[in-house]
């Protein structure tokens, strides 16, 4: 029987720390479940620790709850390859002492330095020069001591500045960030200018509300967009409406009963600050489907929903829709994960909900700062700031949301005012609204309008307060939103005196490519998918 390790050299690992996770794994099965740990095969070097791992994970998948020896043995046993290994390692045994040895409370620790190294042989085959972060070659006693004593008191995020700190450098020295301004004579192109607007007059993609769409000139590119709402008043709701209507390309229509293409397949991130990316994903299941998220949860479906929603998802899974969740964020890892999008899917529309002071910012501006505190208004501001600085020089439309304060409750005119802790960041946003509930005085003058026009009634008034390059500034729009589908009705739109306008619904049209599937045919290729899954070898 060969030793538990292989005798491979490979210096970039932790023997150690290999051991210790793949030991928690097997002791406590469910931190394989836990968003926050994030491992794949890659971050086991040796074939061998592959080999558990697969195993450990496909059987956490399947179900299993517990692992020993016997759980592992009768798991590879039918894959001839694996199972010769795993008995010429002394599988069984290796086991054995990594259940018995291993120290749960100190996971996160090993876990870490497992990542770490991960990341090392990661940099390493891109080519990067990883001397500067671990010099596996160094011989001298004492600044071997030191290499290694700096590396394990690396962050992830510490090695990956060593990098970014040189590039930063050499975007500054060419400009490639384009981040200078410039200038030129005004008469410059501005016949080209209106050509081209006549072509393609200056509009974005739709909103979930075609009345807002109409407001706003669609979701632009290079555009800031922010919603403010009370606490629990559908921001997120109505976010990932306006997300779906960007990103999905068939949704049901509840009047008609058939599938209707929007036209619209754009890449699309939604970035969640406070609900986990499944809470997201029944409200996508929801709005796509027309079933009642409540029904989704509980699992209780009306004749023909089970159905719409199964294809529902066959539709969602095959979007251009990407969520992250980011329950503490900075404005560092925020400009990271929308770049990250931008190159990695050519992500062209990006929903952040939604902008507060977490204490990872507060910590990130301190450390900025040299420890001098600043006020929760003023670090909003850079961060409302640097998003606007991401929609341009990324060429990305941003759309993001803050709470309101009480003064809505009283205020005769909504405006940036009712934005909690930081007015000023109207500053910086092309369109700004706030959807808020009605009030008495609300009720009472729309009451004869509601009549008037033989329309629903409104359970929520969009108050627009800023709106550059739209004629529609200062309005009020009167919707009904069905917070269970995350579908808008619109009502009608008023100004500030309650007295009615004539506001078109605009609903852009965009030509998609051919080769987008009926909902039908992509759920039939999916299951055959499925099938070729099931019966394709383990590896």
């Amino acid at each position: 029987m060969k030793k538990f390790e292989s005798q491979e050299p490979i210096l970039e690992k932790d023997v150690m720390a290999t051991i210790q996770v793949l030991g928690a794994l097997l002791t406590k099965p469910s931190l394989l479940l836990e968003e926050k740990y994030k491992l794949n095969v890659e971050d086991f070097p040796e074939p061998f620790h592959k080999i558990m791992f697969s195993s450990i994970e496909n059987m956490v998948k399947s179900g299993v709850q517990s692992f020993s020896y016997m759980t592992i043995d009768s798991y590879l046993v039918k894959y001839e390859q694996q199972y010769q290994l795993y008995l010429e390692t002394n599988g069984a045994g290796w086991v054995q002492y990594a259940m018995t040895n291993v120290e749960i409370e100190n996971f996160d620790v090993y876990y870490n330095t497992l990542k770490k190294f991960s990341m090392l042989r990661c940099l390493k085959e891109k080519r990067f020069d990883t001397r500067r972060i671990f010099d596996v070659t160094e011989s001298n006693p004492a600044r071997k001591e030191k290499v290694e004593r700096d590396f394990y008191a690396m962050s992830l995020s510490d090695m990956v500045e060593k990098y970014e700190k040189d590039l930063n450098e050499i975007k500054e020295k060419f400009n490639a960030d384009n981040s200078d301004g410039y200038g030129v004579q005004a008469g410059k192109d501005l016949k080209r200018l209106k050509e081209e607007l006549k072509i393609a007059p200056e509009f974005g993609m739709n909103l979930a509300s075609k009345k807002l769409t109409t407001i706003c000139r669609g979701a632009r590119l290079k555009k800031l967009y922010m919603r403010s709402a009370p606490s629990g008043f559908w921001k997120t709701r109505s976010a990932v409406a306006d997300a779906l209507t960007i990103s999905i390309p068939w949704i049901y229509n509840l009047e008609t009963g058939n599938w209707d293409r929007t036209g619209c397949d754009e890449p699309t991130l939604f970035i969640t600050t406070e609900l986990e990316i499944s809470e997201i994903q029944t409200m996508c299941i929801a709005f796509v489907s027309g079933v009642n998220e409540e029904a989704i949860l509980d699992g209780k479906y009306k004749e023909g929903e089970e159905k719409r929603v199964d294809e529902a998802i066959d539709i969602i899974e095959k979007s251009n829709f990407y969520i992250e969740y980011m329950p503490s964020f900075n404005i560092d890892t925020l400009e990271h994960i929308i770049k990250k999008h931008k190159f990695s899917h050519s992500v062209g529309f990006v929903f952040f909900d939604y902008l507060f002071a977490s204490v990872k910012i507060l910590t990130e501006m301190a450390h900025k700062t040299g420890g001098v505190k600043m006020r929760e208004d003023n670090i909003l501001l850079l961060a409302i700031d640097k998003l606007k600085f991401l929609a341009n020089t990324l060429n990305v439309f941003i759309f993001t949301a803050t709470q309101v304060n009480d003064s809505y409750k009283t205020a005769t005119v909504i405006d940036q005012g009712v934005l909690r802790a930081a007015k000023s960041l109207a500053d910086k946003i092309d369109i700004g609204y706030a959807t808020l509930p009605l009030n008495a005085k609300d009720r009472e003058a729309i009451t004869p309008i509601v009549h008037s026009l033989r329309c629903r009634e409104p359970n929520a008034c969009v108050h627009v307060y800023k709106a550059r390059r739209s004629k529609l500034s200062k309005v009020k729009l009167w919707v009904f939103f069905d917070a269970g589908t995350l579908r808008w009705t619109d009502c009608f739109v008023t100004n500030n005196d309650y007295e009615l306008l004539n506001v078109d619904d605009t609903n852009i049209e965009i030509i998609l490519e051919e080769n987008v599937e009926e909902p039908m045919e992509i759920l039939a290729s999916q299951e055959e998918a499925v099938k070729e899954e099931e019966q394709s070898d383990w590896f």
